[in-house]
């Protein structure tokens, strides 16, 4: 006999004859909500990647007053469904995306909070936006890539996640084949390194190497020797790549900054110096090319030589514990792709002790992806 009932399917029935004893009784209901707020991250990250791609913040920037949804809708192309609309919003209002208000007339208006306002499309410039963050985070090709994660760590496979979830396209070719995928990546990418430069100019003191000589490992076209150059006039910069990189550099040619031909692995092809920068490029490589690389610096340099590594350097030990870094979360993303790692504090500190140096400290920077490490001789 069917029979209609009017629990919800999702959440289970109401047929048990036997009430099931509360499987949350001898649980600390402050220790089960943060988990469930983890758990349902996914929900709000997916919520935020609708309003972005619908251009709710835009259209709510564009007026001079809150909106209901059903003026909000009349802003949208086709016939939205302004109930999954509200329903949304409403979510979002909760983590501070939207204000929340109810009129008189018991109708609901929503604005924009100062953190709903960086995810304007609108914002879009050659810094990147946020909304690209959103976008890039949530796209299918990169989101279909979580589920394959499981087998990867669990060595069932050594293909990448996002290649298994990609039919067999690395993240290369898949910028390469989907332009609108490309775009959301370069925003991010953008938006991280616009003030990167200023960072490494900033977060060291550079007149300490005043009439001595820096080489920029990986410098590509000299763009951060430039820098450094400006703000340290005194300080012999140079910029050190492939050769086909610095023969491609040619018509980019920074005053006062010396292009070389080399190779870090191959410490004969580094200039006599008193000091190796080294941004983003160490941690592109495996451990073992990473003790290779600082052991041929280690050759290069003077016994008071330094090198400068500006990569970001995650937490570890108790001062990770329950402290949410962006550095670890971009790192596990990089390990979705099969891209490049960040190391922690420790991490550096064995590598470096295998190649013949100590840390002689580490600090932040006002860059998201980066901080400046320190190493001096052994």
């Amino acid at each position: 006999k069917n029979v209609r009932h009017l629990s919800a399917p999702y959440f289970g029935s109401s047929l048990d004859a036997t009430p099931s004893p509360d499987p949350f009784d001898d649980i600390d209901s402050a220790t089960v909500a943060p988990l469930l707020k983890i758990a349902q991250a996914h929900f709000t990250s997916q919520a935020l990647a609708t309003v972005v791609k619908l251009a709710i913040p835009d259209i709510l920037a564009s007026s001079d007053v809150d909106m209901t949804v059903s003026e909000i809708s009349l802003q949208l192309p086709d016939k939205p469904n302004e109930e999954a609309l509200m329903r949304v919003m409403r979510l979002l209002s909760t983590i501070g995306i939207f204000t929340e208000k109810v009129r008189n007339d018991d109708r609901v208006e929503f604005g924009l909070t100062a953190s709903g306002n960086l995810l304007r499309n609108s914002n879009s410039s050659n810094s990147g936006t946020l909304s690209d963050f959103i976008l890039h985070y949530s796209e299918k090709s990169m989101w279909n890539a979580w589920a394959e994660l499981p087998d990867y760590i669990a060595g069932k496979t050594s293909t990448p996640p996002f290649d298994v979830a990609n039919k067999g396209m690395n993240i290369v070719q898949h910028y390469q084949e989907n332009s609108k995928s490309s775009q959301y990546r370069n925003g991010v990418a953008r938006f991280v390194s616009s003030n990167e430069i200023s960072s490494v100019v900033n977060g060291f003191d550079w007149s300490t190497l005043n009439n001595k000589t820096v080489v920029d490992i990986g410098g590509g076209y000299g763009n951060l020797m430039g820098g450094i150059k400006d703000s340290y006039p005194e300080v012999n910069c140079v910029c050190l790549d492939l050769p086909s990189v610095i023969d491609d550099s040619d018509y980019l040619r920074l005053e006062g900054v010396s292009m070389v031909g080399g190779d870090m692995f191959i410490p004969a092809t580094i200039p006599k110096c008193d000091a190796i920068l080294a941004k983003h490029v160490l941690c592109d490589w495996s451990d073992n090319d990473v003790v290779q690389a600082l052991k041929s610096f280690n050759l290069v340099l003077p016994e008071d030589g330094k090198v400068i590594i500006a990569d970001a350097v995650l937490l570890d030990g108790e001062a990770a514990m329950n402290t949410p870094q962006v550095q670890g979360f971009m790192d596990v993303m990089l390990l979705l792709v099969g891209g490049r790692m960040e190391r922690s504090t420790c991490q550096w500190r064995r590598l470096a002790k295998e190649a013949g140096f100590d840390i002689e400290g580490t600090k932040s920077t006002n860059s998201l992806a980066l901080n400046i490490t320190v190493l001096t001789k052994t």
